[in-house]
């Protein structure tokens, strides 16, 4: 794998996430390629091209199941690292992500540009070292 597969960030979900994200990573930009497919089935095909380090799933779009497309990531990319962001907080979506094992990190919004940018950073860590 090659250094800029390694920083490779997929988003799968909304445009209006991936600019979100990408607001609140810009100062560190330089360090991540991110891309962005509206559709689960985009991304699959993405998924069965590229190596990402993170995924980042929509959990707030009514087509994408996080739980079920993090078991695909998983199969698929068992390195990468799952990120689930949603502006829901319910305690039923945290108890289906822990029990289901497959999410390594959750956001919820509002977005806090340090919050983010230094989960971002340590999930590439933690990537880096599997």
């Amino acid at each position: 794998m090659n250094f800029s597969q390694q920083n490779n960030i997929l988003i799968i979900g909304s445009r209006g996430k991936f600019h979100t994200i990408k607001k609140v990573l810009s100062n560190s930009l330089e360090k991540f390629n991110i891309f962005q497919k509206d559709t689960l089935d985009e991304a699959i095909v993405l998924l069965l091209q590229e190596l990402f380090a993170i995924v980042v799933i929509d959990n707030d779009r009514e087509d994408i199941n996080a739980v079920s497309v993090s078991r695909v990531v998983r199969i698929n990319h068992p390195l990468a690292r799952v990120v689930v962001i949603s502006k829901k907080r319910g305690s039923r979506l945290i108890a289906n992500i822990i029990n289901h094992g497959s999410v390594d990190a959750f956001l919820s919004y509002p977005l806090k540009e340090n919050y983010v940018s230094n989960l971002f950073a340590e999930q590439l860590a933690k990537h880096e070292i599997t």
